[in-house]
C-alpha cells in the first residue's frame, strides 16, 4: 500500500509538471503548442482529469491506512469534490473545445515550408487559423479566416492554397458556394 501511495504521489507531481508546462509555455513564447494533431490545450485537459483520478487513488489509499471516522469524511467530501469538478470541467470541455480544431498541413512545392491549418466550427461560427511551425512542438499564429454558419471550408474543399516561394496566399469560402471569400497572405520565415 505504501508503495501505491508514492508511485501515486509521484505521478500526480508529475502531470502536475507537464500541466505547468502545457499551461506556462504559451503564455511566455506567445506560441500554441501542438504535437502532431494534439493541441496543448487537449493535452492540458488530459493532464487535469488524470490529476483529479489520481488524487482519488490517493485519497482512497491513504483512508485504507487509517480507518479513523475523521479521515472517512475527508475521503468521501475529497471523492464528491473531485467528481463534481471532474464533471464540471467535462462540461465545459465538451461544451467549447471538442470540436476545436482539425489540422491540416499544406507543405509548399519544393517541401521547404509548411503551413498549418486549423478548421473549427462551434454553432453558427466557423473559421481557418494559419501557423507556422517554429519548433518541434511550437506552432505560431500567422492569420486567421472567418467563415459563416459553421461552414468548414476546408472539409468542404472550397479553399485555394498558393505558393511564391516563402509567402503563400491561402483563400477560403466563407458560405458554402455562395462566392464569398477570405484571404490571408502570410511570409514564412526563410530556411
Amino acid at each position: 500500500m505504501k508503495n501505491l501511495i508514492k508511485v501515486n504521489s509521484a505521478l500526480i507531481f508529475l502531470l502536475c509538471c507537464v500541466l505547468a508546462v502545457l499551461l506556462f509555455v504559451p503564455l511566455v513564447s506567445g506560441k500554441t503548442i501542438l504535437i502532431g494533431r494534439i493541441a496543448g490545450s487537449q493535452l492540458a485537459y488530459g493532464a487535469i482529469i488524470s490529476i483529479l483520478i489520481l488524487s482519488i487513488i490517493l485519497v482512497i489509499a491513504k483512508h485504507r491506512q487509517n480507518k479513523s471516522k475523521k479521515s472517512l469524511i475527508i475521503m468521501i467530501a475529497v471523492c464528491v469534490l473531485s467528481m463534481m469538478l471532474l464533471l464540471g470541467t467535462s462540461f465545459c470541455y465538451l461544451l467549447f473545445m471538442v470540436d476545436r480544431g482539425t489540422y491540416y498541413t499544406f507543405y509548399s512545392p519544393d517541401k521547404k515550408y509548411a503551413v498549418i491549418a486549423e478548421e473549427w466550427s462551434w454553432l453558427l461560427a466557423g473559421g481557418v487559423v494559419l501557423y507556422e511551425r517554429t519548433g518541434p512542438f511550437l506552432v505560431e499564429e500567422k492569420a486567421s479566416l472567418i467563415t459563416d454558419d459553421g461552414f468548414r471550408a476546408i472539409c468542404a474543399n472550397a479553399y485555394e492554397i498558393e505558393w511564391d516561394d516563402n509567402i503563400v496566399t491561402f483563400t477560403v469560402e466563407t458560405m458554402n458556394g455562395h462566392g464569398d471569400k477570405d484571404m490571408a497572405v502570410i511570409e514564412m520565415k526563410k530556411r
